[in-house]
């Protein structure tokens, strides 16, 4: 529908009165099912008209068995085609529909149909894994229904048992599974009571992600002394030492800030002896956030240290060069640096190529392009840069490109071929004053390639 339409029908539905439009969209309800689980999706449903729907064994049955037929299907499926591809990012008309016609059910009734759902596929995840999505639905719509039914904590506790069961589930280790069981126990649990029941259930699950909640939820207690015991004995990754940090942070000890932050680069270098992947995060990572203590405290030293540790372990790029540069300039050791950013730069191509031509030291440059010709970014970089300086070079580069794509004998690969070499023209008419010899580079193209007529066509225009 385009902009017009869409116009025109919203001041139509606009002229209705709210009866008329309310009859209009029942209608539409009625006659179609697609457009009902539409408006039950986007449509946010008073709690109050849920609550005081009846029981409704006939629809619990219903949608266990559409829920029985879509894992036969799934089976099916795998059996009579094998190596069944699925992304974690998938989702199920079938389990959405199924989902949101729950929805409308007394939260009993809505318990009972999304325990079976999520109990049935993980009896057969392991064999048979699908996307998460409407499985991370499922888990937060049975927080929320628990939530709904407003019990005390005693009978909070059966749910509280299979959320947490949940994170030893196969499904747990895919998409977002493991934060949708988190949100599903945070929508029930209302007092301190609830959370310490969890962190009891949670120290009885031998799961990653186990210890990290459990500190998390003695944070929420503000039970400080058991945080801050189980947070100094789990700290493994980066975000342990981020979360601490910010603890401290809280606290205003910047003492205690500064040194768990150092205590993550100690380990970063230690761990990167064993794991070449072993890494950091390089936007709001502790490495970036001691790099900006430090310029704060105008402390080079240390900010130097922090800026070829990012060299060391981080993707480099000139922004990083540059800032190597300010502060290597002030503390007199920018030789010294530079040597040791280039020597770290070797497997980085791309930013090697913008050291050497922010640094004009086109030699090196080019040099580096003719020996990675198949990286067309350096080499369209490097020849763009040099061609005022060393134009022959240039159409040089321009023309290894041009060869390549002509080998690929595709039509696109000759429209990619024709637009490198038409780079090469201003290179020739406008830098060298030579025109008889682009005309020539063209008229030899078109010689040897006289059979192509492909390539005739997306050369004749230059």
């Amino acid at each position: 529908m385009n902009n017009f339409s869409v116009t025109v029908l919203k001041k139509a539905l606009q002229s209705l009165s709210h009866e008329e439009l309310l009859e209009l969209v029942v209608r539409l309800i009625e006659g179609d099912e697609g457009v009902k689980q539409a408006v039950i999706k986007n449509l946010q449903i008073p709690l109050q008209f849920i609550a005081a729907q009846p029981n409704n064994p006939q629809q619990i049955k219903n949608l266990k068995q559409e829920i029985a037929v879509f894992i036969k299907e799934l089976q099916y499926e795998d059996y009579e085609y094998g190596d069944r591809e699925f992304s974690e990012s998938d989702d199920y008309p079938q389990l959405d529909a199924i989902i949101q016609k729950a929805k409308l059910l007394h939260p009993q009734d809505q318990i009972d149909v999304y325990y079976y759902m999520l109990t049935k596929v993980n009896k057969i995840y392991d064999d048979f894994p699908i996307g998460t999505i409407n499985l991370e639905d499922a888990f937060r719509h049975y927080g929320q229904a628990v939530k709904q039914l407003a019990l005390e904590h005693r009978r909070n506790r059966t749910y509280f048992d299979l959320l947490v069961k949940a994170f030893a589930w196969g499904m747990s280790n895919y998409g977002e599974v493991t934060e949708a069981i988190k949100q599903a126990i945070d929508r029930i649990a209302d007092s301190p009571e609830d959370y310490h029941y969890v962190i009891d259930q949670l120290k009885t699950v031998k799961n990653d992600r186990s210890d990290d909640l459990i500190a998390e939820y003695y944070l929420k207690l503000h039970e400080d002394e058991n945080y801050l015991k189980i947070r100094m004995h789990r700290l493994i990754a980066e975000k342990h030492y981020l979360e601490l940090a910010h603890y401290w942070k809280e606290k205003d000890d910047d003492k205690q800030h500064k040194e768990t932050l150092e205590k993550w680069v100690t380990k970063l270098s230690q761990e990167r002896k064993d794991d070449y992947y072993f890494s950091s995060n390089t936007e709001n990572g502790v490495l970036q956030k001691l790099l900006e203590l430090y310029i704060q405290q105008k402390d080079d030293i240390n900010a130097h240290r922090i800026l070829m540790t990012i060299a060391k372990y981080n993707k480099k790029n000139l922004d990083l060069y540059k800032q190597l540069q300010s502060v290597s300039g002030r503390l007199g050791n920018w030789e010294e640096t530079k040597h040791s950013f280039i020597s770290l730069s070797k497997q980085n191509t791309d930013t090697l190529a913008e050291v050497y031509i922010y640094e004009k030291d086109y030699q090196a440059a080019i040099k580096l392009a003719k020996e990675n010709v198949t990286y067309h970014s350096v080499v369209t970089l490097v020849a763009e840069s040099v061609k005022h300086e060393y134009p022959k070079q240039a159409i040089f580069l321009y023309e290894q490109l041009v060869r390549e794509y002509i080998e690929y004998k595709k039509r696109e690969s000759y429209q990619q071929a024709a637009s490198y070499a038409k780079k090469m023209k201003p290179i020739y008419e406008s830098i060298l004053k030579d025109p008889i010899s682009w005309q020539k580079y063209l008229s030899d193209i078109r010689m040897r390639y006289k059979q192509f007529r492909a390539l005739q066509d997306e050369f004749k225009e230059l």
